[in-house]
């Protein structure tokens, strides 16, 4: 009895899967970890999970503080690494872990929702889901004066995003122009500034902001609500995601997912 229950211990901790994620307190990030736990538990597979939670004030030193949980695992003793790098708010950890990666992984190596050389990646389209949500305020609703907050370019889901607006845009034959749009960070620091850059030059606001994930919504109504301007009554805004944040902010803020 006592040599199959060590038979059986060896064999569940024969796989060994590393994942790396930021801001884990997050929904998007409890889903992956959850996900992964569940699915690794199946299969006998252990998880080891590297989180790191970004700056914390003006304090540059708290970041770098962060970075160094990149030198605590043992890349080369994983069967399996999984990489969030959206979920990294640290600059340049993103580039610090992948040329880690490159030197010293010796297993398969995946990306979610990010292209990285060499490695594999994880992509879901957004420009469908986008596209319908800005259809829905420009056929259904009939708004022509459109804003549109950007997530991080460099992510390829956020390009996906910005032309499922783009598409509509053109289809609907809305130009777009400069103040039309702004890039978040797909954070909820940049509220103040996107209405900023949005209502340059002009008195009355949008019909609607749409924006490029939740937390850049909840940012946005934030201030909004601090100039007085009624939700939806004033100016409708929407999100991407659809996570718990967007459903339990007060009014409820619309939002989309890829399924």
């Amino acid at each position: 009895m006592f040599h199959q229950s060590v038979n059986k211990w060896v064999i569940q901790m024969s796989k060994r899967i590393a994942v790396f994620i930021g801001e884990l307190p997050e929904e998007y990030q409890k889903r992956i970890m959850k996900t992964v736990f569940a699915k690794a538990g199946s299969l006998g597979y252990s998880v080891f999970g590297f989180a790191v939670y970004g700056g914390y004030g003006d304090n540059v030193l708290y970041a770098e503080g962060e970075k160094t949980i990149l030198q605590l695992p043992d890349i080369s003793s994983f069967d399996g690494i999984i990489v969030a790098e959206d979920t990294f708010f640290i600059d340049g950890i993103e580039d610090e872990l992948a040329q880690k990666l490159k030197a010293e992984a010796k297993c398969p190596v995946v990306y979610l929702r990010r292209i990285r050389e060499q490695f594999y990646s994880v992509l879901v389209s957004s420009r469908k889901p986008m596209a319908d949500m800005v259809r829905h305020f420009v056929v259904h609703h009939g708004f022509r004066d459109i804003c549109f907050m950007q997530g991080k370019m460099s992510y390829p889901d956020a390009r996906d995003r910005y032309q499922g607006f783009l598409d509509v845009m053109e289809e609907a034959g809305i130009p777009v122009t400069e103040h039309m749009v702004f890039e978040g960070d797909y954070w909820r620091e940049k509220g103040k500034q996107a209405v900023d850059w949005f209502m340059e030059g002009r008195e009355t606001y949008p019909q609607a902001i749409i924006c490029s994930n939740d937390h850049m919504a909840v940012s946005v109504c934030d201030e909004l609500k601090r100039r007085g301007v009624r939700i939806p009554e004033d100016v409708c805004v929407s999100g991407y995601d659809n996570t718990l944040e967007s459903m339990r902010y007060f009014p409820s803020i619309t939002s989309v997912c890829a399924l």
